[in-house]
């Protein structure tokens, strides 16, 4: 899967989509990362968010923060 941060405001909001689709579809967007996510359980059968890599169209890059940036997100967590 490809994901983006977008900003939105004060806040960071993740965006996670299918390979076949660019990056650059969301350009129309404040675009603040860019990548691909892995999602897969852990030993205990919680999902584990692994973000990676970059976007060429875009040029951006996956940032550290991301993989749980994402996790909260897909979790509703605050």
């Amino acid at each position: 899967m490809k994901y983006v941060i977008i900003e939105k405001g004060t806040d960071e909001i993740p965006i996670i989509f299918p390979n076949f689709i660019q990056h650059d579809f969301f350009s129309d967007r404040k675009i603040i990362s860019a990548g691909y996510v892995d999602i897969y359980p852990d030993d205990n059968g919680f999902l584990i968010y692994h973000a990676y890599g970059k976007s060429i169209s875009l040029g951006l890059q996956a940032r550290k923060e991301d993989s749980e940036l994402i996790e909260r997100s897909m979790n509703f967590k605050i």
